[in-house]
């Protein structure tokens, strides 16, 4: 089992004037002073031990004024507890809920309990949970003569309501595998934004990079894109971006990709993540995916529908005999106003010099963001993780091939050694492209390296370079563009989360 632990909220201090700094922690001092003011010093005390103390009252009967009916159990609970951590409990309680939302009992346990069949596996949770959570999220009945409050769960969450309620009381809660997702349900439906945050934080840290991928999928996935928990989902995609290909186009996952909400396969066109043959193959996915047999609601405004989903394929990325093949696609031919100025822009990019390319401003969206294609081609994507983290004079080195010519295709082998936080005689961020091979002859090449997040070219360089025998490395300068004191702001606007993201393309020069 993993714990997981929220920070505990900050009592609200007097008003007073002057400036006011919280101790780093409150264990290391009961009393802190913080500043001097005519009214005196603000204080405060062991909020930790505060929290522990207030646990005891979970589920005693002490100074209980309210009860909690959930399945078979009754908990003692108190509505100050309650009405602090959810407005949801505050609604509930204070009378405000309307009554039409309290409905017959018998009609509440059909609606909440209708998917929680034993006849279900573990991959249709979500869905059901989901569906019923929310469907529920009004449902419960007040007996207000003897302060009684009836709650209707699905199973799953009445099996883990224990550990919600004392995470009101105590800001702590035990998760693991099985029962993150049903304490998620339960923050979400009452609105607890403390618990909700860590069971996502638990989830993308400790869950998702270990579980199945059908199950990611399954579960995970159609969970996060309903609720919209935008951490969630990235930790989802970014678990699924490595068997995309497989996702797009087997036959084992045909039935997921066709059957996918639009909203969720936009969360995977918006990532560069994926790792794919190439992009043309990504948007023939989607021509399968709006095509499907068994959604004919998709070709209904098909227009609409296709000018949300094409903002997102990277058509720059095409090679130009792609894109011709593209032309020929019949959604080309029906709707020719959507595609006119996407591919005149992906062959005004294929035309000019990657020197030319890195000057142009219109060039820095997110349709020139590469992904991790597997296709030979003439371009890389680097993905430096955890940034701060990593110790100053390390090296980092990346090898990729790329074509040497149009034709015939033939392979170029590459080095790029990244020297993120300097070495020890210079205190820059670096990268040399190195050739690594031997060389017969001189390999004239020009070059364009970017630093990039989730949505645009941040900075980049462009130069040109002859590699011979004696000559094999060549610095890409791209010091000029980036400094490492950007680099190692707090927040620095150069990373994506804590991660540096560069791309390079390559080309021979004739």
């Amino acid at each position: 089992m993993a714990m997981a632990m929220s920070d505990p909220a900050s009592p609200s201090p007097p008003a007073v004037t002057g400036t006011q700094s919280r101790p780093s922690t409150a264990a290391d001092s009961a009393i802190s002073e913080t500043f001097d003011d005519q009214d005196g010093t603000l204080c405060y005390g062991d909020e930790r031990q505060a929290l522990t103390d207030y646990t005891k009252f979970f589920n005693n009967p002490s100074m209980s004024d309210v009860k909690l009916r959930v399945g078979d159990i009754t908990y003692n609970a108190h509505k100050m507890v309650l009405i602090r951590s959810s407005d949801v409990f505050d609604r509930m309680l204070s009378g405000e809920w309307s009554d039409s939302a309290r409905k017959d009992k018998k009609a509440l346990e059909e609606l909440c309990f209708s998917c929680n069949s034993s006849d279900y596996s573990d991959d249709d949770f979500s869905e059901c949970s989901f569906d019923s959570a929310i469907a529920s999220s009004s449902t419960f009945i007040f007996d207000e003569k003897n302060q009684e409050v009836e709650l209707i769960e699905p199973y799953e969450c009445i099996e883990v309501f224990p550990r919600f309620l004392k995470f009101l009381y105590g800001c702590h809660v035990v998760l693991n595998r099985e029962n993150s997702l049903p304490v998620l349900v339960l923050a979400d439906k009452y609105n607890v934004a403390d618990l909700r945050q860590v069971c996502i934080r638990h989830a993308v840290k400790q869950i998702i990079p270990k579980l199945q991928l059908k199950e990611v999928f399954h579960v995970w996935f159609q969970y996060a894109t309903k609720c919209y928990h935008k951490p969630l989902i990235g930790a989802c995609v970014q678990a699924l971006a490595g068997r995309m290909d497989d996702i797009m186009s087997s036959d084992e996952w045909e039935q997921e990709w066709t059957n996918l909400d639009q909203e969720q396969l936009v969360e995977f066109l918006c990532s560069s993540d994926l790792r794919i043959k190439d992009e043309f193959e990504l948007f023939r996915a989607v021509e399968r995916w709006l095509n499907a047999p068994g959604h004919p609601e998709r070709r209904e405004n098909l227009e609409v529908r296709l000018k949300v989903l094409l903002q997102y394929i990277r058509f720059p990325m095409m090679a130009p005999e792609q894109l011709c093949e593209v032309e020929t696609s019949k959604l080309v031919h029906k709707f020719p106003h959507l595609f006119v100025t996407l591919l005149l822009q992906a062959y005004k990019f294929h035309c000019l010099p990657l020197t030319g390319r890195a000057a142009n401003k219109d060039f820095r969206t997110s349709n020139y963001l590469l992904r991790n294609y597997t296709a030979l081609g003439w371009n890389h994507r680097v993905v430096i993780r955890g940034f701060h983290e990593l110790a100053k004079n390390c090296e980092l080195t990346s090898r990729f091939q790329t074509r040497a010519s149009a034709y015939p295709q033939t392979v170029w082998d590459w080095e790029l050694k990244i020297f993120p936080k300097g070495a020890t005689n210079f205190d820059e961020f670096r990268a040399v492209l190195q050739a690594n091979l031997i060389l017969d002859q001189c390999r004239p090449i020009e070059f364009y390296i970017s630093l990039v997040d989730n949505d645009q070219i941040l900075r980049a360089v462009a130069g040109r370079k002859n590699f011979t025998k004696s000559r094999y490395t060549a610095d890409t300068e791209i010091e000029k563009a980036v400094s490492l004191g950007e680099l190692n702001a707090p927040d620095s606007e150069l990373l994506c989360g804590a991660n540096v993201i560069l791309q390079i393309m390559i080309r021979p020069v004739q």
